[in-house]
């Protein structure tokens, strides 16, 4: 078969067909050969479509034991072919059933290459397969299985309904940050298997995969590299680079598609993860551009290119992000960043910098643009559909005055933007400390995105016509700017030497409520009264006061906290102001009951209990709904009351039912009913509620939102106990990195997720691993003030199941002792987390024997 591979043809004649400048009987030659030649076919399709040749290039024909298309049930192995799905230089990819699992997988069969099949080689594609099986990485395509059925190669992984970025990119141009959270999320996976001794070799749009559930996931690491040696030993193509004639055989072909291939490659040098870092570049200008940095009509012109470092003149962009692009791309990889990590830190960092722009009133697009990665709200993420917007649409203004916005209107954006003014922005530089200059700066940008969108809201009702609402919305968007202004009257009193109530405050401006729901006709609607009251003025303070409270309640001033929480309880008697409206007197009692829920449960009750009926004499479905959830989690994690935690989960689920409007809350209720259900040992029936809870949330939210992320950890319980790692390991290391990403290492929601990875680690095995995340989370919240002090006992009890599965039986016990010396100081003790530290000691001393 050598024979064969030297009369491969010329680069340049696969060039000239690849871009349809050949005559018609040398085509009908070629197509001839390329049926028997899987390296010509490869390079040829590549070619076409990094040209965008009009000429469609010969379908690739597989050779040896690889079949066109497989008969109906075709077996390899133990899976069944169920239809074939992809072709490419590597081999077929088709959809097959695993029975022993009874899922569906990605199958690929992967060709041979004539005169090159050896058991070395063979041996060499094995061992790079199964050390992608051990990467576990959520923005990784997951390998199952690795092996051969006789001569024949094949590799199982994770099928991924979905499509590859290329087609995501194709489908229309979206805006520029949506771009760069995409490939943020593409570079981590990249930046994983760089972490594992992996090198890609062929990062390309069609090696990115942009799943519907709303994950990035990378494939085909390293298969390009094991092509083996050059088959195309005498077609060689001979181009003047630098610094010396560069031999462009086969096999450099196909050690990356020639478009993003880094100029090391170009000169048939080995891919490192600098060339890496490379194609995640050129791939990253094409999206955000839509042509690549370097030009090039044939094969030729691009390799003078790329290896003279000629760059297309920059499109109209950010100077950090042409900065940025420049050095990735640069011509000697030690110009390039140190590394893959280093570059994701500068590309999400100047992502967080864009220019704040005025609303426009055209309607905005919805589709793809809702399905929105982990970086989605990192700091300043693409507005969701529902949810907190944090970035206005683009709008043409007029000297002083946005085009076509009245000037009243005019009055209430500048009213929203004056909450985070010049002077508070000074005055948050002034006294942060340096161990918060990462999370004050993210609160400045949350407070900057936060006001531009309650700014967006009020514009676009003030510019509506008046109607039977307009009232109600008016009040809707005055209870929306005293959540914002609470955050930043609260941060006004700050002046501390830490970093904590930076951490706590950003994590508060997660909790805001979209104000663009104030437009919604159906969210008005069903709650009920909530907005229809008789003397703003009367109400406002009291209102003002219910979300100071909220804030407070997230720091360690609880001195400040009691004082207004009083004051709550006792106005709340008053009967005119429930006259004024008993939904006021509802908020008013839910931020005092949630308080008191903190430090005593039994405090609690009455004061929940009284905002339930408040609440349903208002008619206000979201609000009974919040309550009812909090008041399930209250009875179901102390009194363990069974039937009074089904009789509220209902009721919450009844008052969610409609609109969609109200999906963050009926997530927040499906939660509760899933907490529930875990506790009766339902674990199936949890599984669903917290998948529905995670469904709710990240469509209203975005994939990236902390919110999402406590959905993941809640799900992680379960799926752990049902045997499930892998999927828990899936949303562990989903969850930790959004939350990282948007809050930060340092806040109590951060150390939640590394619980939640923690446990994770546990159920699959890894307890060395997860010993080492929890100990970091201890670290983290061993500064906290002491109403945290039950949530560090749940550490040592992550750290006591990590001993056990290690077989530390000591360890295990003197962690849990630890965990119950934090209760015994905490202000509240958990019925169930008592029974869980109970029950670990027992199941230690069990196993001890």
């Amino acid at each position: 078969m050598s024979g064969v591979a030297l009369r491969c043809p010329e680069p340049d004649v696969l060039d000239a067909l690849a871009s349809g400048r050949i005559d018609a009987k040398t085509r009908s030659e070629l197509e001839e050969h390329l049926d028997g030649c899987a390296s010509c076919s490869s390079v040829v399709a590549e070619l076409a479509r990094v040209y965008g040749s009009s000429v469609p290039p010969p379908s690739a024909a597989p050779s040896g034991p690889v079949v066109r298309t497989a008969p109906l049930l075709a077996s390899v192995g133990r899976y069944k072919l169920i239809d074939r799905i992809g072709e490419g230089g590597m081999g077929v990819v088709y959809v097959a059933h695993d029975p022993e699992l009874d899922r569906r997988v990605a199958l690929k069969l992967l060709r041979p290459e004539p005169g090159a099949e050896t058991e070395e080689r063979r041996a060499r594609l094995v061992l790079e397969a199964q050390a992608m099986a051990k990467l576990s990485h959520p923005n990784v395509v997951t390998v199952h299985d690795v092996g051969r059925v006789g001569e024949q190669l094949f590799l199982a992984m994770e099928l991924v309904d979905g499509v590859t970025l290329s087609r995501f990119l194709a489908r229309g141009a979206p805006p520029r940050r949506k771009v760069l959270e995409l490939l943020l999320l593409a570079g981590r996976g990249l930046a994983a298997a760089h972490g594992a001794g992996l090198v890609h070799r062929d990062f390309k749009p069609d090696n990115v995969l942009v799943g519907n559930d709303g994950r990035v996931r990378v494939t085909d690491f390293g298969l390009a590299r094991v092509s083996g040696p050059a088959v195309m030993t005498d077609a060689r193509l001979d181009v003047e680079g630098p610094t010396r004639p560069v031999a462009l055989t086969a096999t450099g072909m196909l050690i990356g598609t020639p478009a993003y291939m880094a100029p090391e490659q170009w000169r048939g040098e080995d891919a490192d993860a600098k060339s890496d870092q490379f194609a995640f570049a050129v791939t990253l200008y094409e999206s955000l551009f839509g042509v690549r940095p370097h030009d090039g009509s044939t094969m030729r012109e691009l390799a003078t290119n790329v290896l003279a470092g000629k760059m297309r003149p920059f499109p109209p962009a950010p100077r950090w992000l042409r900065i940025l692009l420049e050095r990735a791309l640069a011509l000697d990889p030690r110009g390039r960043f140190p590394s893959i990590d280093a570059l994701l830190s500068e590309l999400a960092k100047d992502r967080d910098r864009p220019k704040r722009i005025a609303l426009s009133l055209g309607g905005m697009l919805v589709g793809t643009a809702v399905l929105v990665t982990i970086l989605h709200f990192a700091t300043l993420g693409t507005p969701p559909a529902s949810g907190l917007a944090l970035e206005s649409a683009p709008s043409v203004e007029a000297p002083g005055q946005s085009a076509g916005i009245p000037a009243r209107c005019e009055q209430e954006k500048e009213t929203a933007l004056a909450v985070w003014s010049e002077d508070r922005r000074a005055h948050l530089t002034r006294v942060r400390p340096l161990v918060a200059k990462d999370a004050a700066e993210r609160l400045s940008k949350r407070l900057e995105s936060a006001t531009q969108a309650l700014a967006d809201a009020r514009i676009a009702i003030c510019v509506k016509k008046s109607d039977t609402l307009s009232d109600r919305r008016k009040a809707c968007l005055a209870e929306r700017h005293r959540e914002v202004e609470a955050i930043a009257i609260v941060l006004d009193s700050i002046n501390d030497s830490g970093g904590r109530p930076y951490a706590d405050l950003l994590t508060a401006t997660y909790d805001l409520p979209d104000p663009s729901l104030c437009s919604s006709e159906a969210y008005l609607r069903a709650r009920g009264s909530a907005f229809l009251f008789g003397d703003r003025a009367q109400v406002a303070l009291e209102l003002d006061e219910a979300a100071k409270l909220r804030v407070l309640s997230k720091l360690d001033r609880w001195e400040d906290a009691e004082m207004i929480e009083s004051r709550l309880l006792a106005k709340s008697q008053s009967t005119s102001l429930y006259v004024q409206g008993p939904a006021i007197v509802g908020e008013m009692l839910l931020a005092a009951g949630a308080y008191r829920a903190r430090r005593s449960h039994d405090e609690a009750y009455q004061a929940l209990g009284r905002a339930a009926e408040a609440a349903r004499d208002a008619k206000d479905n979201e609000l009974e709904a919040r309550i009812a959830a909090l008041l399930v989690r209250i009875y179901v994690r102390d009194t363990f009351d069974i039937k009074e935690a089904d009789r509220w989960a209902g009721i919450g689920e009844a008052k969610t039912a409609t609109p969609s409007e109200l999906g963050r809350t009926a997530g927040e209720v499906a939660e509760a009913r899933g907490d529930l259900q875990l506790a009766l040992g339902e674990l199936v029936r949890a599984r669903t509620s917290f998948e529905k809870s995670l469904r709710l949330r990240q469509d209203a939210l975005g994939a990236g939102h902390p919110e999402v992320a406590a959905a993941r950890a809640k799900l992680v319980t379960v799926l752990v106990a049902l045997g499930d790692s892998k999927a828990a390991l899936d949303h562990g290391y989903a969850g930790s990195v959004a939350v990282d990403l948007a809050l930060g290492s340092g806040s109590s929601r951060s150390v939640a997720q590394q619980r939640a990875l923690g446990e994770a680690l546990v159920g699959a095995g890894q307890g060395a691993e997860a010993v080492e995340i929890l100990e970091r989370a201890r670290e983290v919240q061993r500064d906290f003030a002491p109403i945290f002090r039950a949530d560090t006992a749940l550490v040592y009890d992550q750290l006591a199941w990590a001993d056990l599965a290690q077989l530390d039986f000591d360890g295990a016990e003197a962690r849990i002792a630890l965990g119950e010396q934090q209760r015994e100081n905490a202000p509240r003790r958990e019925t169930a987390e008592l029974a869980i530290s109970k029950s670990l000691l027992a199941e230690s001393r069990r196993r001890r024997g």
